[in-house]
């Protein structure tokens, strides 16, 4: 569809693009690195099942269904952790990568000549960073493949445990009924919290699998802005480090604990604390920060460098 169609900057034929990309595939170190994190793919599956099963020996258990939860549970559990440590080591590549595209053009003093090709900063910058995306898109399709896997095992978790305990549907249905009945609440305010669950743990679920592709984003972008303000790739290393340094201790914490200690008074008053919208009077704060003010200063960094590589010499 024509509405759909990327800009030029971002097509894979765009000059910049073929540039970039052919440097990192031609890059030793970049390949290293590639075939040490992301080439035996298949370990980061293997291991979670090794540590399943290396558990499920080991354990003494009384019945089908605590076999599956325990194996099951340990299987999931290394899934998540594997899928986090592929997320930060893909974050910490686009940080890498981004904060080497202008720097080093500016160490081999390569930088004025590409501003005498005719292209635009934008063409010049979005290009670069489009070849990172498409440098990282096998990792981030890899990190989503995990995540979903390990969703999937969870639901399959608990269904043949369900399945293997022997309890029938009228059985569970009674269990929760009586469950139900303990609840300080009336039929509507319970499906109102219900309701708010359900949405929370909806929206959960797909912040998480879309941060691999947010995270990457962001970093891309802090990484840039430190490379246009170095002159060698050490020195933007050095700043991209700072940078998400200071960004972490000076202003997401901060805003983090400020958000918790405003809502800690409403949380004590009886009426709100019994209400259906506590859930999201405490968890929509917290989403809106972690998600929206990343993408505030991933914008803000590359309305930053775009000025920035205006003015930028060799």
């Amino acid at each position: 569809m024509p509405g759909l169609a990327l800009p030029a900057w971002a097509r894979p034929a765009h000059p910049i693009v073929r540039y970039e990309r052919r440097h990192w595939q031609n890059s030793r170190g970049w390949r290293l690195a590639r075939k040490l994190l992301w080439g035996g793919s298949l370990t980061f599956v293997l291991a979670p099942a090794a540590c399943a099963l290396a558990f499920s020996l080991g354990a003494r258990f009384t019945g089908p269904a605590e076999v599956v939860l325990a194996a099951g549970g340990a299987f999931t559990a290394g899934l998540v952790l594997t899928a986090t440590l592929a997320f930060w080591l893909n974050n910490l590549s686009a940080s890498l990568l981004a904060a080497t595209l202008v720097a080093r053009e500016r160490e081999r003093q390569t930088w004025s000549l590409l501003r005498l090709t005719g292209l635009t900063t934008l063409d010049i910058l979005g290009g670069k960073l489009a070849a990172v995306g498409y440098t990282l898109a096998r990792p981030l399709k890899f990190i989503l493949a995990l995540r979903v896997l390990a969703l999937l095992s969870g639901l399959l978790t608990v269904a043949l445990a369900l399945a293997a305990s022997g309890l029938t549907l009228s059985q569970v249905s009674e269990y929760l009924a009586d469950a139900l009945r303990e609840i300080p609440f009336s039929f509507a305010e319970l499906r109102w919290q219900l309701g708010f669950a359900l949405a929370a743990g909806l929206v959960g679920v797909a912040s998480w699998l879309a941060e691999p592709l947010l995270g990457a984003v962001y970093n891309a972008a802090v990484g840039l802005m430190a490379s246009c303000l170095a002159r060698s790739r050490g020195n933007a290393v050095v700043i991209v480090v700072a940078a998400h340094f200071c960004l972490g201790l000076g202003l997401y914490a901060p805003l983090q604990q400020g958000a918790v200690l405003a809502l800690a008074p409403l949380v004590q008053i009886p009426a709100v604390a019994n209400s259906p919208a506590l859930l999201a009077l405490t968890a929509g704060p917290q989403v809106a920060l972690s998600i929206g003010l990343r993408l505030a200063v991933a914008i803000g960094c590359l309305l930053f460098s775009l000025r920035r590589a205006e003015t930028l010499g060799d």
